[in-house]
């Protein structure tokens, strides 16, 4: 598919959230896993429109790969092909650096704080650029 495509009278972009929908029910096993990433987008933008008046403020956080140790604590070792995939995918970050946990902490820090008091209904995206290539 090309990076963009005609839709219902309109180009559609990479970045449009229905092009995206489009895009990962063709990337089986994973779609499942896209559907629900998106339900979570809509849901939160209806409770940052829904509860805006009040003062409450919602917003999301969309992490790229993440350093964890979801392998040991899984209850055993990171399986080779599972970490040449990671490798891979942190080679093809613009940073060449892969998030941490932390990195993630300091973004929901940053949402819970008052220097963010405008962002409301975002989804922000904290992969290292990786959603940009």
């Amino acid at each position: 598919m090309s990076q963009s495509h005609q839709g219902h009278g309109r180009e559609r972009e990479r970045g449009d959230p229905q092009y995206r929908f489009v895009c990962c029910r063709k990337r089986e096993p994973w779609s499942q896993l896209h559907a629900a990433k998106h339900g979570l987008i809509g849901l939160t933008q209806s409770i940052a429109v829904g509860f805006a008046r009040k003062g409450i403020r919602c917003n999301a956080i969309n992490p790229g790969t993440v350093n964890t140790q979801i392998g040991s604590h899984s209850g055993g070792e990171n399986h080779p092909a599972g970490l040449r995939m990671f490798l891979d995918i942190v080679e093809k970050l613009p940073v060449k650096w892969i998030c941490e946990p932390e990195d993630i902490a300091r973004t929901a820090l940053f949402l819970c704080s008052d220097e963010s008091k405008h962002v409301n209904g975002a989804v922000v995206v904290v992969d290292g650029g990786m959603s940009a290539c």
